[in-house]
């Protein structure tokens, strides 16, 4: 990436910058030989059940900024995704619909995104207000630059266009850099200060209470963490090029950020694998610790970690326990870790995305088992009810909305929503939640008693990569 690469009103998709791919199920093994190609095929599925597009991750990002207003410029529907974030209790900014209508669509709607820009900024004084476009203002091209551009002047105020389609990216990942790419380019950073005794903490889609985790390791190291951009305010990000280094939670998310506080304003970025089990979670110090001279505190604060779990670990015997694990890719790669571990075997692996950032992750679990089942899916439960069925897994690790189809086949499942998962804690709250979730199945055996069959049975009796296919181009 280049340092005028910001000049541009918006990233390029991840599919073009980083060979994403967002359709596969195979072998680990197989896959990674793909990897290492620079011409790695595409795939694309002939029929889809269900997938995030890039908007919701832009509203998922900017929803967690603080005292901003963030503006949806479309129709009603454009927004349903918003009110998810609005019931998980950590996301309270508000927000606002420009709810453009047939005439709209077809004549414009700037006039519309003029009058809500005012009105909110009279209401409540935001420090920065976000517009956000969808696909039908992508279709109908309204020019968003100009109300904004006019609009900035007049009130002096930050207004920050989020150049979102929801259809040029086949998977939602892309929407993160998307809201970044805007963030960076329109906020006022400042060049050539001094640098601070403080670190600059990325964190993206990561809960307060694994953020609180992470933060205590970082002040143990007797440095403070500048926490961007999720929880952050405008005076996070004005500072951030002041930072010793960057460092990510979960690179997969925060890449573009780092590498653009890296390139354009010399901020070292570092990209450890999430601090996610044992090993995990003393790499991500250690990686910490030497970039900033303080190894040998890095290497006390993972003593005092591990003597922490020393008691509960003993108690915990997982042999022949056999796990599958769907969570976004970085985060699963390190679950998987934490669950070998903990003495069981994974069986196999549903990850959002594949691409070339993911290469020594992948190469990793590769070695350890080359004909691991890896399914590359974002969504696609008829695709994971298949896989299900065929490995017969006893414990299945994910987010709320795929377990539930994993415990109605009678699996033991976890869902790692409000569950702390980094760090030392981490290690410590998911021994505990699989050691609940074996002892006792009969919840999960009463309900796939009394549940209808998900799919009929001839899907079952097809292969779970039918409706994926080699993109023709």
């Amino acid at each position: 990436m280049k340092p005028n690469s910001l000049q541009g009103k918006t990233v390029s998709v991840r599919e073009k910058r980083l060979n994403t791919l967002s359709a596969y199920f195979g072998e680990a093994g197989l896959l990674l030989q793909e990897l290492k190609k620079e011409d790695m095929k595409q795939r694309v599925r002939t029929f889809s059940q269900t997938a995030v597009d890039d908007v919701v991750s832009v509203l998922r990002l900017l929803s967690g900024i603080n005292n901003v207003v963030a503006i949806v410029h479309g129709p009603r529907g454009c927004s349903a995704s918003q009110l998810y974030f609005e019931t998980s209790g950590e996301f309270k900014n508000r927000w606002a619909l420009t709810n453009l209508n047939e005439r709209d669509t077809i004549m414009g709607g700037e006039a519309s995104l003029r009058e809500a820009i005012i009105t909110l900024n009279r209401r409540y004084q935001p420090q920065i207000i976000f517009v956000i476009a969808t696909p039908v203002v992508a279709i109908n091209n309204d020019d968003i630059f100009s109300v904004v551009a006019e609009l900035r002047a007049e009130l002096g105020l930050i207004i920050v266009p989020v150049y979102s389609d929801g259809f040029k990216s086949k998977t939602g990942i892309t929407g993160y850099d998307t809201a970044l790419h805007a963030l960076i380019k329109y906020l006022p950073f400042k060049q050539g200060c001094e640098r601070g005794n403080f670190i600059n903490l990325l964190s993206i889609t990561e809960r307060c209470q694994d953020i609180r985790e992470i933060e205590r390791m970082i002040n143990g190291l007797g440095l403070e963490a500048n926490i961007l951009p999720r929880t952050a305010d405008i005076q996070n990000f004005t500072k951030a090029p002041r930072a010793k280094v960057s460092i990510s939670i979960n690179s997969d998310y925060s890449h573009y950020l780092g590498q653009i506080l890296e390139e354009n304003y010399g901020v070292q970025f570092l990209q450890p694998a999430p601090p996610i089990g044992i090993k995990g979670t003393y790499h991500w110090l250690a990686a910490l610790g030497k970039a900033v001279g303080l190894e040998r505190e890095a290497d006390e604060l993972n003593v005092a970690g591990m003597s922490q779990l020393g008691p509960s670990m003993g108690m915990c015997d997982f042999t022949n326990v056999k796990a599958y694990i769907n969570l976004p890719t970085s985060t699963a790669c390190g679950m998987a870790s934490l669950v070998e571990e903990l003495g069981a075997e994974v069986v196999g692996l549903t990850v959002h995305h594949i691409d070339k950032l993911h290469q020594l992750k992948l190469a990793e679990v590769a070695d350890k088992n080359p004909a691991l089942q890896v399914h590359v899916a974002q969504g696609q439960p008829f695709e994971q009810a298949n896989i299900l069925e065929r490995l017969k897994p006893d414990v299945y690790i994910g987010n709320a909305e795929n377990a539930v189809w994993a415990a109605k086949l009678g699996i033991a499942a976890i869902a790692v929503d409000n569950l702390s998962i980094l760090g030392y804690q981490g290690v410590a709250e998911v021994s505990h939640r699989l050691k609940k979730a074996l002892f006792n199945k009969s919840f999960v055996q009463k309900l796939k008693k009394n549940s209808a069959s998900l799919y009929q049975q001839g899907w079952y009796h097809k292969s779970p990569n039918w409706y994926i296919k080699l993109e023709v181009k």
